[in-house]
């Protein structure tokens, strides 16, 4: 009898030990088959300075900006454009009017300048001091290349949306349904799509949302984004409230991602199934400018400021540019910038810092605007693809 149970046992400690080794071996089996991730490796290899002495630039954008896939080795940008901003004296009449400059791989040349009638609603902003004279307070520009040369150009301030093309301009569309406006892209579905800040009607203060405009020129709610438990609001100009902002990026596969400067976050937003937080926390803090790369990765500038430490310290915090992958969230930095906060900003959003990424088989150009310092500095940024199990 106990001969017979050594034998039972012994035979089911073989089974045993046969079943972990045939699950390890499927195991085994299956995470060799598996589609192996791609990633990409970024490495910043160069700075260099691609315009200068354009006090106030903003609204950067290239006609590869939102594209969604690489260039070929020898292609080149036809164009990047950037705007500057207006500039005041004293009685807040305009030195210089707000322009809008174009170039590739030359010295900018400009392609259009506003009369100080086309948005005297400037004058109504409050004022910053620069070197060569006072400059609206909080104020956004955003631009964006279309079909052939054509430009459309929105400000946050204004009501306006104005068409520029060969050297000319229409106000395209005109609405109180724009004011308070910025990250203005061009979807792949050819809608434009816009953030639009909290804005104030008597006691009422509506929420942030994604706006877009048809071919018909109509003008529709996307979503609105809910307020964040704890947020306050802070001043406004006008009905607008100042220290926001928005920006935009639209991947391949169509989902909208919005950077939200105020509240540390990124949203994503897909049309049939709505909005989410993707990203939220210090490590995006003060995101100025979103943009993504054909295989999903997300760029996005954030910062400066100016921290306030125990003790009356001041810490300086210039940006930084992180790359964030779509798929797991990692956040990497990429790039922090030397120079002193002063050279970029006066505080944080104003005015605020834009960019636009081109994309080649090994690089990436990556462009950003010095407002302050009146600069486009350049990245060359290389690419390594690289294989990683899992899914």
């Amino acid at each position: 009898m106990k001969t017979y149970i050594k034998k039972i046992i012994r035979c089911a400690s073989c089974f045993l030990a046969f079943m972990i080794a045939l699950s390890a071996g499927l195991n085994s089996c299956d995470s060799s088959t598996k589609p192996k991730a791609e990633k990409a490796k970024y490495e910043v290899v160069k700075e260099s300075v691609v315009a200068k002495g354009y006090s106030g630039a903003q609204g950067l954008t290239s006609n590869t900006k939102n594209l969604g896939k690489r260039l070929a080795k020898n292609s080149s940008v036809e164009a990047k454009v950037f705007c500057t901003e207006p500039t005041f004296d004293n009685n807040y009449e305009f030195i210089k009017t707000p322009a809008v400059y174009s170039f590739s791989e030359s010295t900018p040349q400009k392609i259009f300048e506003f009369t100080s009638e086309d948005l005297n609603e400037f004058r109504t902003w409050g004022i910053y001091p620069s070197s060569e004279g006072d400059k609206s307070d909080g104020l956004s520009i955003d631009a964006v290349l279309s079909q052939g040369d054509s430009i459309f150009y929105i400000t946050n301030v204004s009501d306006k949306l104005f068409l520029i093309n060969n050297g000319a301009k229409e106000v395209y569309l005109q609405s109180p349904e724009l004011v308070g406006t910025s990250g203005l892209i061009q979807g792949k579905d050819g809608k434009l799509y816009l953030g639009q800040v909290p804005k104030q009607n008597g006691s009422e203060i509506t929420n942030k949302r994604i706006i877009s405009i048809d071919k018909d020129k109509s003008i529709n709610t996307e979503v609105e984004i809910p307020e964040v438990a704890g947020e306050e609001h802070g001043s406004f100009y006008g009905t607008i409230e100042s220290g926001q902002h928005l920006s935009m990026a639209e991947s391949d596969s169509g989902e909208l991602y919005l950077a939200d400067l105020s509240t540390n976050r990124i949203y994503k937003w897909i049309k049939s199934s709505g909005l989410e937080v993707f990203l939220e926390g210090a490590d995006i803090k003060h995101p100025n400018s979103i943009d993504i790369s054909s295989d999903g990765n997300l760029f996005v500038l954030i910062g400066p400021e100016l921290e306030a430490l125990p003790g009356e310290t001041i810490t300086d915090h210039p940006p930084k540019l992180l790359s964030i992958n779509k798929g797991t969230k990692e956040i990497n930095t990429l790039y922090e910038f030397s120079d002193k906060i002063n050279a970029y900003t006066v505080y944080v959003g104003n005015p605020i810092l834009s960019s636009t990424l081109e994309e080649y088989v090994s690089k990436i150009n990556y462009s950003m605007s010095k407002p302050i310092k009146g600069e486009v500095l350049e990245l060359e940024i290389a690419v390594q693809d690289t294989t990683s199990g899992g899914e």
